[in-house]
């Protein structure tokens, strides 16, 4: 499917005065996330309240690493510390969704790394993604981590709320993906070239449609698939 055919199925169409801004913040991460999680009482989604005082958890000192730090301050921290880029001269990949026979977009990205990893990279590639992937793996070479984690399970427990499958590191690394997302296409942006973006089926509320496709659309000079964002935004404002 061309890009411009997607993006238009996608936005029906492409609302000129909102994509050239994007605007993003952590408690954009942060809900993203928590669209998955439930009440443990009845299985039903959080209420706005309920998402507001968990943004407000994450974002303040006793969420974070230490007393005086929310986990907020250390998912910018570290992302200063292991960039969502790519070694020079590679290409840039995103991935969303499954394609029309029934394949992962992931797997499909994976493929094209494997194929030529001096060439081409997801943002596992880069030392953000490895951040977040050594987090997972190596769990207990993270203490302040675990220390994050177990914090989080308790905040929620006395909410009365859960992550998704109850999986609450799992719901810290989801936001720090998150985070990751507009660098990282900003970074793309910046290496010249074209994203190849693998995104066929890709949900609108993933996070290439809320992070990466968003932060793109602010960047006239990129180029997706081949095709320029500015004639997109040339097309979604004529």
């Amino acid at each position: 499917m061309a890009i411009w055919s997607w993006l238009k199925k996608q936005f029906s169409p492409l609302p000129a005065e909102t994509v050239r801004t994007a605007n993003l913040t952590f408690s954009d991460y942060v809900r993203a996330t928590l669209e998955g999680a439930h009440n443990v009482s009845d299985q039903s989604a959080l209420s706005s309240e309920q998402v507001e005082r968990t943004i407000q958890y994450l974002t303040s000192p006793g969420s974070g690493p230490a007393p005086g730090a929310s986990f907020a301050t250390y998912v910018l921290e570290k992302l200063k510390e292991h960039p969502a880029k790519l070694p020079y001269g590679m290409q840039y990949i995103s991935f969303s969704g499954i394609d029309g026979v029934g394949t992962s977009n992931y797997v499909s990205a994976l493929a094209y790394v494997e194929d030529a990893p001096e060439l081409c990279g997801t943002m596992c590639d880069t030392p953000w993604g490895m951040f977040i992937e050594d987090l997972r793996i190596s769990a207990d070479q993270h203490p302040d981590f675990l220390l994050m984690e177990q914090a989080l399970e308790a905040f929620m427990e006395e909410q009365g709320i859960a992550p998704f499958h109850e999986k609450y590191a799992g719901a810290l690394h989801d936001m720090m993906w998150n985070a990751g997302c507009a660098e990282y296409i900003t970074n793309a942006v910046a290496a010249g070239g074209s994203l190849l973006a693998l995104v066929e089926n890709a949900p609108r509320d993933g996070s290439f449609n809320r992070f990466e496709l968003t932060t793109l659309l602010t960047l006239p000079n990129g180029v997706i698939n081949g095709y320029p964002v500015s004639a997109m935004l040339r097309s979604s404002s004529g």
